[in-house]
């Protein structure tokens, strides 16, 4: 247990390194990239590329990267999010997907 502990806890630093710069890259991402996308693709080109993102997340890891995608959002961020999901998929993620998100959370974060 303690080499898993040991472990664990160097992937946390090594995590905890990275962060600044994803935060860094994703800012810019939806500062400069989104507004040229969303005036660049049409409406069925962005539902193309959605799919096609939604197709490379395993079927048994959709629910919990909800979790994960949600999880630093605010408020009207997240209702905005799951308004445009399927209502199947919502109630999935309801009954299901949160606790799985929270079990997986749990373990990494200990």
């Amino acid at each position: 247990m303690a080499l898993e502990m040991a472990a664990g806890e160097r992937m946390a630093a090594v995590i905890d390194t990275m962060v600044p710069t994803l935060i860094d890259h994703l800012a810019e991402e939806e500062q400069e990239i989104l507004p040229v996308v969303s005036v660049t693709l049409t409406q069925r080109e962005g539902d193309a590329l959605g799919k096609h993102s939604m197709s490379a997340i395993p079927l048994t890891r959709r629910l919990i990267i909800l979790g994960h995608i949600t999880e630093e959002t605010d408020d009207a961020e997240r209702q905005g999010f799951m308004r445009v999901l399927l209502a199947p998929a919502r109630l999935a993620h309801k009954l299901i997907g949160h606790r799985q998100f929270t079990r997986e959370t749990t373990t990494i974060r200990g």
